[in-house]
């Protein structure tokens, strides 16, 4: 976009979807990269590319040795979820079955603001 626009000032930002689109409707940001489906009519998007869905766990972790995982498998481990408020928390929670489950009974006490914090987490064990 730069050099098709060099004399524009880009400002970039990162925040949650919610911030996100509240902004975009106050008309306080022109544009968001979102990870959600757009149900805002008075939105329009395009969908820019699809992202595998990860599992990182523990190399000592019991499903490291394991060829498949199932959903069985996910009610059984302990979660490292997003804050509040990103949806890729509730995404994960979809996926691995635990959609019904409020996610302050999760069972764990951490939240971390970034992906990559948690794969630090999970790295450390």
């Amino acid at each position: 976009m730069k050099e098709h626009y060099p004399q524009t000032r880009f400002i970039l930002s990162e925040d949650i979807t919610e911030h996100l689109q509240r902004q975009l409707s106050n008309h306080e940001i022109d544009a968001a990269i979102i990870a959600t489906p757009v149900t805002n009519p008075d939105f329009d998007f395009v969908a820019l590319y699809d992202e595998p869905f990860w599992l990182a766990h523990h190399r000592d972790d019991p499903l490291y040795t394991q060829d498949s995982i199932t959903e069985e498998d996910f009610s059984r481990i302990e979660l490292l979820l997003l804050a509040d408020g990103h949806c890729l928390t509730q995404q994960v929670m979809n996926v691995c079955g635990r959609a019904q489950q409020a996610e302050s009974a999760i069972g764990n006490e951490l939240r971390a603001s970034s992906l990559e914090t948690l794969l630090q987490l999970v790295a450390a064990g």
